[in-house]
């Protein structure tokens, strides 16, 4: 079919899975261990910054309560965090 996946991006990324022009952004509900709630905190963020320049202001604008260790490993390992400017294995504790 041709059409391209593009991966998570915590800047880009809905809910669920949206289409591109011609691809389609991987939905952050998607990635294990990352719930609704976790996404629709990470929405609320970004609708008030614009955008994540670092993983530090991710983590100070998004309730603790909805992002928990095991949840940001998440989001670093699948990439999403890349444009943050988190390269997966510097970030991970």
């Amino acid at each position: 079919m041709g059409i391209t996946v593009l991966p998570p991006d915590v800047n880009s990324s809905d809910l669920d899975f949206t289409p591109v022009g011609e691809a389609i952004r991987f939905g952050l509900r998607a990635i294990k261990n990352v719930g609704e709630n976790t996404v629709k905190g990470i929405l609320e963020a970004r609708a008030e910054l614009g955008r994540f320049h670092s993983i530090y202001q991710f983590c100070d604008h998004i309730d603790p309560r909805l992002v928990n260790k095991r949840v940001l490993e998440s989001l670093i390992k699948s990439g999403a965090m890349i444009p943050s400017g988190c390269v997966a294995l510097s970030c991970l504790p």
